[in-house]
């Protein structure tokens, strides 16, 4: 596999986005949950305005990974008032980290947590937290292994889905 590239994602690609978003969100939990709540999640935080706003926000950063220009995953993280439980403003939530499925376990789930842990540092926070849904067995393999520990839980909602989210933290 040749390099894996992080960058920004810039407003031209929010389709490119947006598919990634949807493509791995159902990947990952359509198995849970009906088609009719899945679609309705999509409509409510995939759609163009929303992502467009959310790359417009100075406290929000989505970032690509790229293989030979080609996008395998992505992640987005937020501080302050875009966190989505007010952590405090010692923390940097990390969102979002997916990639599809053809990439998993290639190392770029971890190239993106670096990128992550390096923007932490350069907005001076002081942890990291993220919701992991409870059942996400690899995904909490995966951030444990990069030093994050459960700490609470918190409801995450799609449609009429409700779920459970461990929430994990870790400091830097």
């Amino acid at each position: 596999m040749n390099e894996i590239e992080i960058v920004a994602v810039k407003d031209e690609e929010v389709e490119a986005l947006s598919d990634i978003c949807k493509t791995t969100f159902k990947d990952t939990f359509e198995h849970d949950m009906s088609q009719q709540d899945l679609f309705a999640y999509f409509d409510e935080a995939y759609n163009h305005k929303v992502l467009l706003d959310e790359l417009h926000n100075q406290q929000s950063w989505y970032y690509f990974a790229k293989i030979d220009g080609e996008v395998a995953g992505y992640m987005k993280l937020n501080v302050g008032d875009a966190q989505t439980e007010s952590m405090g403003e010692d923390y940097l939530e990390v969102q979002r980290l997916y990639m599809y499925k053809q990439f998993q376990s290639k190392g770029i789930g971890s190239k993106l947590m670096k990128q992550a842990f390096e923007i932490a540092e350069k907005e001076h926070k002081k942890k990291l937290w993220l919701g992991v849904w409870e059942h996400n067995h690899q995904a909490l393999k995966f951030y444990t292994k990069h030093g994050y520990k459960i700490v609470g839980s918190h409801q995450f909602i799609a449609g009429d889905d409700v779920s459970t989210d461990y929430i994990v933290e870790t400091t830097l």
